[in-house]
């Protein structure tokens, strides 16, 4: 394989998982989320330019790959164990972004738990889009 190819791969590969991280390719958002420059990311597109290991290691990170999945011939984001979805990735993001550990368990427990109350079927009489408020408890 030639570099012209291992370009070109690492850019299918962009490709694929923005459109199923993102929905769509959006070069902007790629560089935003990964401190890439914009000209770097745009010059990947047209395989104008080598890249860094460094840079390598950053677009890998934004979609929780490893770099050299990057560079597979037909890549596919379903290859990858444990493949979030969009909504997984953002919720990760935010946990990984609390860096008091025990804050970070606390955040964990409470994500959890809601995420568990959201999956609680809602009766009927309570079902008008909005979540339910608890009673109060009587002290006695």
């Amino acid at each position: 394989m030639d570099s012209q190819d291992s370009k070109q791969h690492l850019w299918r590969s962009l490709e694929v998982l923005m459109e199923h991280h993102y929905g769509a390719v959006n070069i902007n958002r790629l560089s935003r989320e990964s401190g890439v420059g914009l000209g770097t990311v745009a010059r990947l597109k047209s395989s104008d330019s080598s890249i860094a290991l460094d840079k390598l290691d950053k677009l890998a990170a934004v979609f929780g790959v490893e770099p050299w999945q990057l560079l597979k011939p037909g890549y596919s984001p379903t290859e990858s164990a444990g493949a979030f979805s969009p909504l997984a990735a953002d919720i990760a993001k935010a946990l990984d972004a609390v860096h008091d550990p025990a804050a970070q368990q606390r955040a964990y427990a409470l994500a959890l738990q809601v995420i568990g109350l959201a999956n609680s079927p809602v009766p009927a009489s309570q079902s008008n889009g909005h979540a339910p408020i608890p009673s109060p408890t009587p002290h006695q």
